[in-house]
């Protein structure tokens, strides 16, 4: 009987270790979690970032193409992007730039390829810097401005008559 006690004696130390080892472990892996669904302090893109700009791109070409296909009309769009994106632009790299957004054009035009950017394109997730979309009249809706940008967390109309290319503009 002594010799069983003494057993438990030896092996309760090595059971508190694989204890405390398994804690560690668990608190190593809920910090890899967070980091890569949310992340506040990181720089780069998290998760939580892309399939926020992921789904507002979705849902702006939803917009678009809802407005296009109707017979005509106005529509909201809410422009709802990851704090670290300022502005929503429409650019028309075929002209050169002009109004208050001067600035931007110049980057758009040195990347090259879309009509609508995320600014400042570096805080931006890959795939998602730029991008193209049928069905807007980019000519007119950079007429006064080009790039015609949006605020983050602003709200834009986009019109059509009777189904033709959709113009972006601010009420």
């Amino acid at each position: 009987m002594v010799k069983n006690k003494r057993a438990q004696m030896m092996a309760m130390p090595y059971s508190v270790i694989f204890s405390i080892l398994l804690i560690v472990f668990f608190i190593v892996v809920a910090f890899i979690a967070i980091k890569i669904f949310w992340c506040p302090w990181c720089k780069d893109c998290t998760l939580s970032d892309s399939a926020s700009e992921g789904l507002f791109k979705d849902d702006l070409k939803t917009a678009i193409d809802d407005v296009w296909n109707s017979a005509g009309g106005d529509k909201p769009f809410k422009v709802k992007l990851p704090d670290k994106i300022d502005y929503v632009c429409f650019f028309d790299d075929s002209r050169d730039g002009m109004g208050q957004y001067l600035d931007f054009a110049k980057e758009f035009k040195k990347m090259g390829g879309g009509n609508i950017y995320l600014q400042p394109t570096r805080n931006a997730c890959e795939g998602f810097k730029y991008f193209i979309f049928k069905h807007i009249d980019i000519l007119e809706t950079t007429k006064t401005e080009n790039p015609f940008c949006i605020e983050n967390n602003a709200e834009l109309w986009i019109k059509s008559e009777h189904g033709g290319p959709v113009q972006i503009y601010r009420k």
